[in-house]
């Protein structure tokens, strides 16, 4: 089976292409805390169809396209049906990240490695009818984006694009700038129409296979963290458990030298009192 990593990226810098063949590039997703108990006893990643996203522009051909000589319309099902994803942080974290994915401050930060994940999963699909493909998100304006998708060039490019294809996933590469945060990475999985039981495909990988530690909530109590800690290693979970500093009172040391510094006026500067050699 051909899997050359190059082949399963999309929009990757060359930079970030070249840590995820080293084995350097890590990707981190907040999990609901039911859904990471899932994670660590079933072994098992669920990547989604698009149309369950909340976001209109995550899949942005799931309606009619008109075409002008007929004036009939045409969908794009295979687009519908073939794709599934499942969305990834280059980011590690950061504050919005935490309270939109961790509400109730009970989310688990799971940081993978790249290359780890996509090669674990590789043994269980039939190349070339399904495909992983890793992708970084490009960001545009609405109105670039509105622009882009219904341009000619571009549905032309999707209409004839292979069923199962990077071409396909990378449909789902773009979003509003007003996400940009995100530092968003897909996971995308590209089927034949015709291997699709449902909505959810399930990736059947074990967690210490990719995953090289989990960050908790930073606004959860020292208590609240231990209990945590407790029921993740009682999951059998073995990897790294950490809090997360976010909010952590920094360790600051300002000294000044005396009391009587503060009501010190500056001291200023000598005057140059040497003459430059035009004044001589």
């Amino acid at each position: 089976m051909d899997y050359n990593l190059g082949s399963r990226s999309i929009f990757l810098s060359d930079n970030e292409r070249a840590a995820l063949e080293s084995g350097t590039l890590m990707i981190h997703r907040i999990f609901p805390f039911d859904r990471f108990v899932d994670l660590v006893r079933d072994g098992k990643l669920a990547l989604v169809k698009p149309k369950k996203w909340d976001d209109p522009y995550e899949n942005p051909l799931n309606r009619p396209i008109n075409v002008t000589d007929t004036g009939r319309t045409i969908r794009t099902p295979h687009l519908d049906n073939m794709l599934f994803g499942q969305c990834w942080s280059l980011r590690d974290e950061s504050d919005a990240m935490w309270r939109i994915y961790s509400p109730d401050k009970r989310g688990v930060l799971v940081s993978a490695n790249a290359k780890e994940l996509l090669l674990g999963a590789k043994t269980q699909f039939q190349y070339p009818m399904e495909q992983l493909f890793l992708g970084k998100v490009q960001y545009k304006t609405e109105s670039e984006l509105r622009q882009m998708l219904e341009s000619e060039d571009f549905l032309k490019g999707v209409l004839t694009s292979g069923m199962y294809s990077s071409s396909g996933a990378n449909v789902l590469m773009y979003k509003r700038d007003a996400f940009s945060h995100e530092a968003e990475m897909r996971l995308v999985l590209a089927r034949h129409i015709s291997k699709v039981p449902g909505d959810v495909a399930l990736i059947d990988i074990p967690i210490e296979r990719y995953v090289t530690g989990i960050t908790l909530d930073p606004r959860l109590s020292t208590e609240d963290f231990e209990r945590v800690c407790h029921v993740i290693r009682a999951l059998g979970y073995r990897q790294d458990i950490r809090q997360s500093q976010l909010y952590a009172v920094p360790k600051l040391n300002p000294t000044i030298p005396s009391l009587e510094w503060i009501h010190q006026r500056p001291t200023e500067p000598p005057e140059n009192t040497a003459r430059s050699s035009s004044e001589e």
